[in-house]
């Protein structure tokens, strides 16, 4: 009785952890030689289309600013077609949950895909693509069962943890035996995980690593609940990781997150790439995404020339609804909860306002040019610096007002349209 006492305030803990856990955005790895060049790269898809914990701009953010400092490109995947996936080199998918778990932690655990996007995934690994699928604990890998059951790995949906009650990180050595030597591995001694599920990896995998003897496999009914009837199993024939050659392509499973990211617990413990006891999990982590790496290269300006070709489209409607003086449509290029912030300092907050502020020079529009100096993908946005010289009649006398704008944009209704618009006057 005493040990599930302990054992229950600690998991207590943890939850509470859960809850104030936040990326460490102030984390800016450096890499003295990048893989790819200024003039080449090699595009990672991030999944944020099946209610992930992880994404772009948010808790996966550390792993983005590492893999952007190796040389990658890092993009949002909002749909699962062979489109997106063909314009990929890597695949990444972390934490997917169905929408019927959303809050509601608790068996049974739905798929997060159709079978559709899985024999899309499948077929475009097996042509030569690259997945990797981090699926955490309970409810996470319980949601990517089927996705790993495609390529002949398990996961057991529960938490994997030891049971001398300490605190994470899990240590994970060649020393010990717990870490493989692997492609993966490579002039790395340990890595650190932060508590996750257990995968069975099919006879043909490289098994990555391993878990300690202390460990036992917990397997609740709610996610967090432990109580005295709660099934426990051991881990003996469960690894922490496991890569695999699927035909052309390449599939990488691992069953915690934290490890491939930095975030911070409670507002000062250190979990993952910043975690002191998480010295090499960077290496291991760009190790594993060098393997994964399928070779296929892109053109940086190829991969820029989608971002700019989504602000010169939008900008250049805009400036033919302006020198038409249909200000409505102008104003209708911006999101519904835009904010245009002006020199001043004033806030135009939302469609209605922002329709109301172009449409005071309705009839006085002359002309309207623009030059896309710099764009860049960040997270599901995209943001753009941008020079504008507009004209409109004041009376008799035409006014030329130039300005310098920082724009973002995202998608509203499937289509890309300004999300924030600061600019400010230039002589």
């Amino acid at each position: 009785m005493r040990y599930w006492l302990v054992l229950l305030f600690f998991l207590g803990a943890m939850d509470n952890f859960g809850q104030q856990q936040i990326p460490d955005f102030d984390f800016n790895p450096a890499i003295d030689s990048p893989k790819y060049s200024k003039k080449t790269t090699a595009l990672i898809g991030v999944d944020a289309s099946h209610n992930n914990l992880h994404k772009l701009g948010g808790g996966f953010e550390p792993f983005a600013k590492l893999l952007r400092s190796d040389g990658y490109q890092l993009s949002p995947v909002t749909k699962v077609t062979p489109d997106v996936l063909n314009s990929l080199n890597t695949l990444v998918i972390v934490n997917p949950l169905h929408e019927s778990n959303v809050g509601n932690w608790k068996r049974p655990i739905k798929n997060a895909f159709t079978e559709d996007e899985i024999q899309t995934i499948k077929d475009w690994v097996t042509d030569g693509g690259s997945l990797m699928v981090i699926a955490d604990h309970m409810p996470y890998a319980g949601a990517a069962q089927s996705l790993a059951n495609a390529f002949d790995f398990e996961y057991r949906d529960g938490f994997v943890m030891s049971e001398n009650e300490a605190w994470p990180p899990e240590t994970y050595s060649k020393r010990n035996g717990t870490l493989n030597k692997t492609v993966a591995t490579q002039n790395i001694d340990s890595i650190a995980g932060f508590t996750g599920s257990g995968l069975i990896a099919p006879k043909d995998a490289i098994i990555i690593a391993s878990f300690p003897e202390s460990h036992k496999l917990f397997l609740p009914e709610v996610a967090w609940q432990f109580e005295e009837h709660t099934k426990i199993k051991d881990t003996k024939n469960l690894s922490m990781g496991a890569i695999m050659r699927v035909g052309k392509g390449k599939v990488a499973f691992f069953t915690e997150a934290a490890m491939f990211t930095a975030q911070i617990v409670k507002g000062k413990i250190k979990v993952g790439f910043n975690s002191p006891e998480a010295p090499q999990n960077m290496h291991f982590v760009l190790n594993v995404m060098h393997w994964l790496d399928s070779g296929r290269t892109q053109k940086i300006e190829d991969q820029q020339s989608r971002e700019m070709q989504i602000v010169k489209r939008l900008l250049d409607r805009q400036a033919n609804y302006y020198e038409s003086n249909e200000m409505i449509k102008v104003a209708k290029c911006y999101t519904i909860d835009a904010i245009f912030y002006e020199p001043t300092g004033r806030e135009i907050i939302g469609i209605k306002s922002i329709i109301a502020y172009w449409e005071r020079i309705k009839g006085a529009a002359v002309s309207w040019e623009t030059e896309i100096q710099d764009v860049e993908e960040i997270g599901d946005q995209v943001l753009a610096i941008c020079q504008f010289k507009l004209k409109y009649m004041r009376g008799e006398k035409v006014v030329i007002a130039k300005s310098k704008a920082m724009l973002t944009f995202k998608k509203e209704a499937g289509e890309y349209k300004i999300f924030r618009d600061f600019y400010m006057p230039i002589n």
